[in-house]
């Protein structure tokens, strides 16, 4: 018997599928809406990656409310919850891969090439910071750069000079950031303080490597 009824409820299953989709399709008629298309997903990916990710500082629940107002704004049907959530955080992706990508391209070759040897362990040459610098166990220039000053005294002031020094030996353009969101640069400064090392993205290593020239950096 139990069986039987199992076997009913499954067979039942398409039906109320095809009932719910009829009422949906009879609810968009009615006030106007249609259904979203793929071309319509790519549309609003582009429009939260230009217009919302850099001022919502990534935060995707206020991301997926703009995306819906967008919906109701050009009468269409959004997404399952599902797809609503994966278009936010596909735009947050492509807005901040823009973004270090623009980084990127406006430091000069020798300026990556510093801020690659901060990655390094100090007096390390050429070769690639191995699992305890990255873990910060260990002696990375960028851990050195990022480490507190300790009591005043002349020691301490003679590194933070070389410090110093060091950072103005990257050569980071001044105006890199006059066009950025302080929103973006809020969201580098927070992965700064949690992320090791070598997974930093260009805007986080530039604006740690420049904490001590740029007035927005982490001190």
């Amino acid at each position: 018997m139990s069986q039987n009824k199992c076997f009913t409820t499954r067979r039942k299953l398409p039906t109320k599928r095809r009932t719910a989709e009829r009422l949906r399709a009879e609810t968009r008629g009615r006030f106007g809406f249609r259904e979203a298309t793929v071309a319509d997903s790519e549309m609003l990916t582009v429009s939260l990656r230009d217009h919302v990710a850099g001022e919502l500082a990534g935060d995707i629940d206020s991301m997926i409310e703009r995306l819906e107002a967008r919906c109701r704004e050009l009468a269409i049907e959004p997404p399952t919850a599902d797809r609503v959530e994966r278009i936010a955080r596909s735009a947050l992706r492509a807005h901040e891969d823009r973004f270090h990508s623009g980084v990127y391209e406006r430091l000069s070759t020798a300026t990556r090439e510093c801020l690659d040897a901060l990655l390094r362990p100090e007096g390390g040459g050429s070769e690639e910071p191995n699992q305890d610098d990255a873990i910060g166990s260990a002696t990375a220039v960028l851990l050195k750069l990022r480490g507190s000053p300790g009591r005043p005294s002349l020691a301490s002031m003679q590194d933070e000079l070389a410090k110093l020094e060091l950072i103005r030996g990257i050569n980071l353009p001044a105006d890199l950031f006059d066009r950025t969101s302080p929103r973006d640069l809020e969201r580098c400064r927070q992965r700064v303080s949690v992320e090791v090392p070598r997974d930093l993205c260009w805007g986080s290593l530039v604006l740690c490597a420049g904490g001590q020239v740029f007035p927005f950096a982490p001190s």
